[in-house]
Formats: structure tokens, sequence, C-alpha cells
């Protein structure tokens, strides 16, 4: 190519002064693609600078109805108030002291809030490119993980928002490199990033405490892998099962589903799909919610099916009945080959690889929160699985075996 540059402005049409521009020009160009050609993951610099100007031109700053909670609890703390303080919003605490420590102690402008948490995504992005490559040796892979969690709009355009889900993403993600990364080089430095990373998770929004699941079962399962997989053994599996449950009647008892079921809406704020259900006579109201939840199936089991399931559907099917056609048909058409390549490789993928194991943990958990509760309207609760669909959909795209 330099050759070629040469010749090409060493002709006498172009003075001495534009052949020496020329040159420059060319030989830049020559370069930037000798950069790319030998690190491909920088094309995705532009592409998210892009997504990001043109998301800050269309949304803005987004306070919307659950920021005013959360900027209630950074005034409540200002003012020395305990309203922050209580059973439902003390695991809203790491935002709450987030808003609380750049409003109110830097006073800095609600945009930094915004600015921070895009910051924070661009760097998560990073990360999941360095996950997928650290356990697929593929750069394809990685490229394609990372390019599907960087254009879909309805996952990065949460970052303009004064809301848990930007930061909830990006520290899952870093607890996802975290923990592959410790099963390959385990050093004391990274069980304390683990450790720190897992308490914020944990008190940024309740089902942070999936983070925490996932990596203790995932940990059983990698620890005990031969007994997990040698016949006449495998009751140890019941051990994480049983930890996920224990989580899960943990968080029924403080954030209760009864009610979500008795509206029997599908999606919330939309009352065009519900199912209908009752309490049956001599409902007891002073038992634990799971008993209470059992005793509903035990007495509607087709009704609490049909909920469940078109929950189950309009959660991973993301469409809903009031988008336009135009927005449907683009959730479809994104995400089709997306859950193929993704469905194929968890398909063919053991849960020994402890990676595999925690990103399937959490998508569980999450399937299980959203069928409780009902899913919501704009496909918010969607949001926090989707950089492990979009990795496994990387990992589907590599042919071969994925690296333990």
């Amino acid at each position: 190519m330099e050759r070629a540059c040469s010749f090409w402005v060493t002709g006498s049409f172009f003075s001495n002064d534009l052949r020496e521009e020329l040159w420059y020009f060319m030989m830049l160009i020559h370069n930037l693609v000798t950069v790319l050609t030998k690190r491909p993951a920088l094309l995705l610099v532009p592409i998210w600078l892009l997504v990001h100007v043109f998301l800050y031109q269309w949304f803005g700053v987004k306070v919307v109805y659950d920021s005013h909670r959360y900027l209630a609890y950074a005034n409540s703390l200002a003012e020395g108030s305990t309203f922050w303080y209580q059973s439902s919003s003390i695991f809203y605490s790491t935002y709450a002291l987030l808003l609380f420590f750049l409003l109110h102690v830097l006073k800095l402008p609600l945009i930094c809030v915004v600015l921070l948490q895009t910051v924070l995504s661009g760097v998560a992005a990073i990360y999941l490119y360095k996950t997928t490559f650290l356990q697929t040796f593929s750069r394809l892979s990685a490229l394609l993980a990372t390019f599907l969690f960087i254009v879909w709009p309805d996952l990065q355009s949460w970052n303009l928002y004064i809301h848990t889900e930007s930061l909830y993403i990006s520290l899952s993600v870093f607890i996802l490199y975290l923990f592959v990364r410790s099963q390959q080089k385990v050093t004391d430095n990274e069980r304390l990033k683990l450790l720190f990373l897992l308490l914020l998770i944990m008190f940024l929004r309740p089902n942070g405490l999936f983070l925490t699941a996932g990596i203790i079962t995932a940990i059983l399962i990698v620890r005990y892998k031969e007994a997990f997989f040698l016949a006449g053994k495998r009751l140890l599996l019941f051990i994480p099962l049983l930890l996920l449950l224990v989580v899960l009647i943990l968080l029924l008892e403080v954030f209760s589903p009864l009610q979500y079921f008795i509206n029997g809406q599908v999606i919330q704020g939309y009352n065009g799909i519900t199912v209908t259900l009752n309490f049956p006579p001599a409902f007891d109201h002073s038992r634990l919610v799971i008993f209470q939840l059992m005793e509903l199936f035990f007495h509607q089991p087709l009704q609490c099916l049909k909920l469940l399931l078109l929950r189950f559907l309009f959660f991973w099917g993301q469409i809903r009945p009031y988008y336009s056609l135009r927005h449907n048909l683009l959730i479809v058409t994104f995400f089709i080959p997306v859950y193929y390549l993704a469905i194929t490789k968890l398909g063919n993928l053991r849960l020994r690889h402890p990676g595999i194991t925690l990103m399937a943990t959490l998508m569980l958990l999450h399937t299980l929160m959203v069928m409780a509760v009902s899913v919501d309207w704009d496909n918010r609760f969607i949001v926090p699985v989707l950089p492990f669909v979009f990795v496994l959909a990387g990992f589907g795209a590599k042919a071969g075996k994925i690296r333990n």
C-alpha cells in the first residue's frame, strides 16, 4: 500500500506541498487500516459514540416515575432522615448513596449521573468483550456479543434514565468477568473486587441478590463438578437448588407477588390481556407467601399456568400489543437470530462451565421473578439478562468447544 500511495501522490499534477499533504493523509489511512486489522474491536468505538449521541438527542435526561423515589431517598440522606431505611427501600441503598454523593455532596447537576452511567456502560462493553474472549478465544464471538450489546437501543437507552437499570447491567457484566477470570487465575485481589461488587449490586436493587445466589451455585457446581456429574451422586445438585429456593422465599416475604396474581395482569399497566384469579375460600394470609402461592395454584391450576405461560412468552418475546408494527418487527428481526445462536450453544454446553452456570442461573431467576410479578410494560425487566443472552449468542458464533 505504501508503494501505491507513493506512486499516486508523486504525479506531476500535484504541487510539492500538496503531494506532501496527500502523502501524510494516505499514510494515516494506511496506519488506521493496519491498526483496525490487528484490533478490530476498535471499530466498535465509533459505533458506541454514534449510538449514544443519537439516544441523547432523542431522550435527553429521563426522570420517570421511579426516579422520584430514588431522588427522595437521596434527599432524605441529605436531610438526615431515615425515610430510605425501610425493608422495601434498603435494597436501593447503593443508588441512593450514589445520587446523594453526586447531587448533594459534589453539588453536580443531574446530567452528571447520566454521564457516569454512560461511561460505566462503555467500560462494561469492554469487559463484555473480554469475558466472551476469555471463554472462546474467538474475536468473532467477542465482537458479535459486544456489537449486540452496543447497538440494541432498548438496553443502551437506560443509561439516560435516573434509574438503577444501567448501573445494574454494568455491575453484572463486571461481576461476570471477575468470576470467569477467577476460575482461571485466582488471586486475593480478584476475590476482594468480586466481593465488593457483589455488595454494591445486592443493595442496588432487590434482584441484586440473584448475582450472589448465582455465583454460590456456580462455585458449588465447579468445586464439586465431578460429584455432580457422576451417576449416583446427583443428589448434590439439590444443594444449589435449595439455596436458590431459600433466596426466592426471602424475596417473596419482602416483595410479595400475591396481589400481582390476583390482579391477573400479564403486562403491568395494560389491561388488554388478563387472567382472572380469586383467593380460595378460607385463605390464610398469615402464612409464608410461598405457601399462600402454593394454595392459590392448587385451587386454580389451569388459570395460574395460563397466567405464568403468557408472562413467560411476553417476557422473552418482548413484543407488545400497543407497540407499532414496525417496532414489533424490529424486535422479532433482531432477536430471532440472537436467540437461535444463544439457545443452540446453551443446549450444547454443560453447566460445569462456571460462566455458563452463572448466566443460566441469573436468567432463570429473572424469568421466575417476572412470571411471579408480571411483565413490565416497556420491557424493562428483560434488560438485565440481555448481556448474558448476547454473550451466549457470541458463543453460538464459534464452532468447537467453549473454554472452561
